[in-house]
């Protein structure tokens, strides 16, 4: 959860990522297991010198449900005083940071009545030696992890036949998709109501569990007459970019996804046969390589510049 701290009108310190790092869903960065991004801490002060103790940066990853989970923190330390010099004399200062993501699968990023998970860098200007308060400022990471799909060998056919008519037949080429997929099933009916519902439930308490419609679409086929008795139709629901992956690994919370003819389905954040790292674990798996790290950032004074897609590349000679 992002928290409230005091505001200094003379101190400015905010965090800045760097948009060349992760991958993008609806514009907004995503990270996953192995991830690496960079960010600078900027800091200005309207007056100078400034006392403090040190700068720091921490990132936290936390589930919290009907009770509070601290989750896991990794910090840094980008400037800390000396007996020497212990204030902040110019007015602008940035701290270059790179982390890593463990190769681990952590629960994605999520807001729910019922569930919150979240991962948050948080970066401290702490004064406690002066009496003074800290100056804090927060950023949220959107973290997807790599849930694998793949397609059937041979369909799922699901009959609904109550010996009455008319009957549906449901065809389906497989049970995973990712949320670029469109899924596709032939009906026997006139009009076709296909919904994609999406279940959130706590884990120790199996009676606290929510059920939502993401996504529906109603299809107008023809009128119920004897020229559309055992006419079969393809139809197709678009899965929405931004749907939360089926997660069975947490301790605290499960998400599924059904359609309306209750098959289950699972749904990934990689295509049909992209295979995710053998050496990932989920996160409850207590191992040292699930541990985050912080990367020395390198600056690099030959590269390539930035691609624009309204202008061409400018390259010095």
């Amino acid at each position: 959860m992002i928290e409230d701290w005091p505001v200094d009108p003379l101190i400015d310190i905010h965090i800045e990522l760097l948009p060349e790092f992760g991958f993008t869903v609806q514009n907004e960065p995503v990270y996953g297991p192995g991830s690496v991004f960079q960010g600078i801490v900027h800091l200005k002060l309207k007056e100078v010198p400034v006392a403090a103790d040190k700068i720091i940066l921490t990132f936290r990853g936390a589930e919290n449900a009907t009770a509070i989970h601290n989750g896991s923190y990794f910090i840094q330390s980008l400037w800390q005083r000396t007996r020497k010099d212990c204030l902040l004399a110019e007015t602008e200062y940035h701290f270059p940071f790179t982390i890593q993501m463990s190769v681990t699968q952590f629960p994605p990023s999520l807001e729910h009545k019922l569930y919150q998970s979240k991962f948050i860098l948080t970066a401290k200007l702490i004064r406690s030696a002066f009496t003074l308060p800290t100056m804090m400022t927060q950023k949220e990471i959107n973290y997807m992890p790599f849930i694998e799909t793949s397609l059937l060998k041979k369909p799922v056919i699901t009959t609904k036949n109550n010996n009455t008519k008319p009957f549906v037949t449901v065809k389906l080429h497989s049970l995973e998709y990712s949320n670029k997929a469109k899924r596709d099933q032939p009906a026997a009916v006139s009009s076709v109501l296909i919904e994609l519902c999406e279940t959130v439930g706590l884990v120790y308490h199996q009676a606290l569990s929510t059920k939502r419609i993401v996504v529906s679409h109603l299809y107008r086929t023809c009128q119920a007459t004897a020229a559309c008795i055992g006419s079969e139709y393809r139809v197709q629901l678009a899965l929405p970019i931004h749907l939360t992956p089926t997660i069975n690994y947490s301790r605290i919370i499960k998400i599924s996804s059904t359609t309306s003819v209750e098959l289950p389905l699972k749904i990934g954040t990689l295509g049909y046969g992209i295979r995710a790292s053998q050496d990932s674990q989920v996160c409850y798996v207590e191992s040292p390589s699930n541990s985050l790290r912080f990367l020395r950032s390198l600056q690099y004074e030959e590269a390539l510049p930035l691609y624009e897609s309204v202008r061409l590349p400018f390259y010095q000679s």
